[in-house]
């Protein structure tokens, strides 16, 4: 509080448990004073004052009226007190004159006494002031006494609390402030009715003390974390009353915010919740350039406390583009938060963090209350980690589908009464939640398996190949094999992307498309310009598509076209090329994995099907336990390769060729078939129109001329494995791979 001024309650910095000590301290002295001072009438000293002061005012008003009597008798006129006033009457022969005996004296009889009774009023006059004035002296005597004992007491009762404060300088400050307050206000400790009270003022209640914030001086420092933060949960507040319509409020109502509570800590907030809420930005970015923050209260309240001081951190949690938004929107953000963390979607799986991990798990399982977790159930739940990071050498710090895995386990088994919870539980528990996301999934193989989406698991094709792609909506993403043909013709376009063409490729499978095209420049162009039109798609696709991980299906599509080397069905391709030919890893491998080894199931496992993938993706594969069964059986294969080479030698059984010293490529091999189709493309071309074979000016990577727009968008190996929310619901062959120093 504010003694001096109510209406401004001022704050103390106290060290720890020293704020709950200086309050108890004064309640404690307040209340004796209190009781001291409503038995001051009753002090022998007050007692012994209040009866010298009475006499010694009996005397000299005595005087006073014995004077005037004195006066009276010389006038010719006598003086009786009634009610505590004065009347006079003429006296004539020693004797009070009756009214008749008035009214037959002579005329100048009467105006003599007339006379006479007008200096007597003047004589009256003077004794009232005078008794008066006696009067008035007695009273600020005796409240000069009063005050002297009160002093007496308040000091008595106040000196141990300030010594034993006195080594905090704020606090002897305010104590000292509060002493003299107290002499100058001390009857507002007096009982209501008191003989000493001197108005209607309210019973001390601005001499107390009320803790914002008080900690044991042992105490960690406080953290705290506003999930969708207010004003009054942040900033704090004025908790004001209405009484008969009038707004009260005191320093009891002040109320501390998280900004407060946590001093010497942190509060955490999400810095989205801070972008939907401008004025409370506004009042927290105020608060933290002035290092101190304002109570607000409702209108109509006419508190205004003092500002109290911050010594907390703010901690925002948010992504890197809303940072970058928040910087570039206010010239002061990165001043307030000068240090950017950027926390880890996933660790290594080693010892130590499997232990942490579990440890985690088991501590959250108590708190929550689900059912005990036996060894195979935490085991289990520690491969799912591996399994939501995509990586078996990793764990997801992305806990919340573990979470809602083990309270859906929990809540089975106590419906069937069991008492724990083993891997079992868990893996019905998961299997229940991708099965209730899995309706689009379900749909598109029944497209399939229906026949209304062609795609073939079993004999060969010429120019077909079946890709991969992953479908997301919402939290589900699926797999989904897709049927990608190429056709080629005499031309000089070089490889035309139909999904480019029909603005359905986003701008990273443009990007795999153009380095498709370097490849096949590497391959065949080095001795002659290439002329040729190959068209590739993705049959039936009538969504965006994006990613580069179908640019080695693309190839080899192209590739199958132009050796007239048809391509096992069986098999589905995914991963990314580079114009050297190599195979480079890519995102969601293991969902697209599932998805193929669905279809294949559910026509029948002939035990030659299978998928081609980088080599570098087979620590990415963690799969679901059907699937990996299935492989270990060998009723499902994974070829793992590292270059086009071994991936043609998978798709066709036939050699993909190397030159020799003459530079050809043998005749029955794949690139060999290809080279003849090539130069016989060429020749067609020049035999149709003589001046269309110049192509020496001709560049078989442009294609379509908008392709020389590409733009570099990496943005990372599949959102979910950084943790990031699932992109939004469009077909893609594939996810972008991370970049390092990209967020």
């Amino acid at each position: 509080p504010n003694p001096s001024e109510p209406l401004e309650p001022i704050i103390l910095e106290l060290p720890a448990g020293r704020g709950v000590a200086l309050r108890e301290a004064v309640e404690r002295a307040l209340r004796q004073l209190g009781r001291r001072l409503n038995r001051l009438p009753h002090a022998d000293a007050l007692r012994s004052q209040e009866r010298t002061l009475g006499r010694t005012l009996d005397v000299r008003s005595r005087e006073a009226i014995s004077t005037l009597e004195g006066r009276a008798r010389d006038l010719g006129f006598g003086v009786r007190t009634a009610n505590g006033s004065f009347q006079t009457f003429p006296v004539l022969h020693g004797k009070p004159v009756s009214s008749e005996q008035l009214s037959v004296l002579d005329e100048a009889t009467r105006r003599s006494l007339d006379a006479a009774e007008e200096r007597l009023v003047e004589a009256v006059d003077d004794a009232i002031a005078r008794i008066q004035t006696l009067n008035d002296e007695t009273d600020e005597a005796r409240d000069e006494a009063a005050q002297r004992a009160a002093d007496a007491l308040i000091t008595e009762e106040l000196a141990p609390v300030r010594e034993a404060f006195a080594d905090l300088p704020p606090a002897a400050e305010f104590l000292e402030q509060m002493v003299a307050e107290l002499r100058l206000s001390w009857r507002e400790l007096l009982e209501p009715g008191h003989p000493l009270r001197t108005g209607d003022e309210s019973p001390g209640r601005r001499f107390g003390l009320h803790v914002l914030l008080g900690a044991e001086p042992d105490a960690p420092p406080a953290l705290e974390a506003l999930l969708v933060p207010r004003a009054s949960e942040l900033l704090g507040s004025i908790a004001a009353r209405t009484v008969q319509g009038a707004m009260q409020a005191d320093f009891t109502s002040l109320r501390p915010g998280a900004l407060v509570r946590c001093a010497g800590g942190a509060v955490l907030l999400r810095a989205l919740d801070l972008a939907r809420q401008p004025d409370l930005w506004a009042r927290l970015r105020r608060a933290l350039l002035t290092r101190q923050v304002d109570l607000e209260g409702p209108a109509g309240c006419h508190l205004q406390p003092r500002p109290i001081p911050l010594s907390v951190r703010v901690v925002l949690l948010g992504s890197a583009d809303l940072h970058a938004d928040l910087a570039a929107a206010d010239p002061d953000f990165l001043t307030l938060f000068p240090v950017k963390v950027e926390v880890e979607s996933h660790v290594d799986r080693t010892e130590p963090n499997l232990h942490a991990l579990d440890a985690f798990l088991v501590g959250v399982g108590r708190e929550f209350g689900w059912l005990p977790l036996d060894r195979s159930a935490r085991a289990r739940l520690l491969d799912l980690s591996s399994r939501l990071a995509e990586d078996r050498q990793q764990l997801s710090l992305a806990l919340q589908p573990l979470d809602e895995v083990v309270s859906l386990a929990s809540d089975e088994a106590r419906r069937a009464g069991r008492t724990s919870l083993d891997a079992d539980a868990i893996d019905a528990a998961w299997e229940d939640r991708r099965a209730r996301g899995a309706g689009a999934a379900i749909h598109a193989l029944r497209q399939v398996t229906d026949g209304l989406v062609l795609i073939e698991t079993a004999g060969q094709r010429v120019g077909v190949v079946n890709g991969l792609a992953v479908f997301c909506a919402a939290d589900q993403c699926f797999g989904q094999p897709m049927r990608l043909t190429a056709v080629v013709a005499p031309g000089t376009e070089g490889v035309v992307d139909v999904e480019r063409e029909a603005h359905l490729g986003g701008d990273l499978h443009a990007k795999g498309v153009a380095i498709l095209r370097g490849l096949l420049s590497l391959i065949f162009g080095q001795e002659r310009p290439l002329s040729l039109r190959a068209q590739i798609t993705f049959e039936q696709s009538y969504g965006e598509i994006d990613g580069d991980s179908a640019s080695s299906t693309e190839f080899f599509a192209i590739l199958s076209a132009l050796a007239s080397v048809p391509v096992d069905q069986g098999l589905a391709v995914t991963g990314s090329i580079s114009q050297l030919g190599e195979i480079q890893a890519i995102g969601g491998v293991a969902t697209k994995v599932e998805g193929f080894y669905d279809l294949c199931a559910a026509r029948g496992l002939t035990g030659s099907q299978g998928v081609v993938i980088p080599r570098s993706n087979l620590r990415h594969l963690v799969l679901r336990d059907d699937v990996a069964r299935a492989i270990d059986e060998g009723r499902f294969q994974v070829h793992a390769i590292d270059d086009v080479r071994q991936g043609i030698a998978a798709l066709t059984g036939l050699p993909a060729g190397e030159r020799d010293a003459d530079g050809k490529f043998p005749a029955a091999s794949v690139f060999g078939r290809a080279e003849r189709r090539i130069i016989e493309l060429a020749e067609r071309l020049r035999s149709s129109d003589p001046g269309a074979g110049d192509t020496s000016s001709h560049d078989p990577g442009r294609g379509d001329p908008a392709d020389a727009e590409m733009r570099w968008s990496e943005r990372g190996l599949r959102g979910a494995r950084r943790g990031a929310a699932p992109p939004p619901p469009v077909r893609r062959t594939g996810d972008p791979r991370s970049t390092p120093g990209k967020t």
